[in-house]
């Protein structure tokens, strides 16, 4: 067998070049989960880095550029628990054409759809894609995943009355319910750190 056969045996670098072994990239969101209030559109800012593997060019005028993408599953588990189900949506990050240079952040909105069918309890992966031909997460990176669950909203009385108690309750209700999606992160975090210790 001659060396151009070997050479054809040789995976192309744009196959390569998401393994972990050859770059590093991370992806964070202010808030490890998003909250909506109900069917429409919900803007998400993403951070950026690349560490091994800079620069990175992303987006451009290539036929399958590489973008900051995202899949929205349904939650078939639950918050401290989500397992994934149908996939309700795919999305990708707005931005000009860039350079992710190492040590530095760039950060795009991720605007995502919630249809009136959506049900209230949704996982989001974030990762980067190359079009038409993987995620990153197939190459071996972890995606950013977030945790989305639908706000339940109280309405509001048209004219203040002091005996009303709604704006109370209401304020009662988003206590409790930051409360329990902070314990939601909590449990997850151990979770994970459990079954990495095991």
């Amino acid at each position: 067998m001659d060396g151009s056969a070997n050479h054809m045996d040789q995976p192309a670098l744009t196959e390569i070049q998401f393994d972990p072994e050859n770059l590093h990239y991370d992806l964070r969101a202010e808030q490890p989960f998003c909250c909506f209030s109900g069917p429409g559109n919900s803007a998400i800012p993403i951070t950026l880095s690349v560490g091994k593997g800079a620069p990175l060019a992303l987006y451009g005028d290539e036929p399958e550029p590489v973008r900051i993408g995202a899949l929205l599953h349904v939650n078939e588990g639950t918050p401290e628990e989500p397992v994934r189900g149908a996939l309700i949506g795919e999305y990708r990050a707005d931005s000009d054409a860039f350079s992710a240079q190492k040590g530095l952040h760039y950060t795009r909105n991720m605007e995502i759809y919630i249809s009136p069918e959506a049900p209230a309890e949704l996982i989001l992966d974030i990762d980067l894609v190359k079009e038409t031909r993987f995620w990153g997460a197939e190459m071996g990176h972890r995606p950013l995943t977030m945790i989305v669950t639908q706000r339940r909203v109280a309405i509001r009385p048209a004219q203040p009355d002091p005996l009303d108690m709604t704006e109370a309750l209401m304020r009662l209700h988003d206590s409790r319910a930051r409360e329990a999606r902070y314990e939601a992160v909590i449990f997850a975090l151990l979770n994970q750190l459990s079954k990495r210790d095991g």
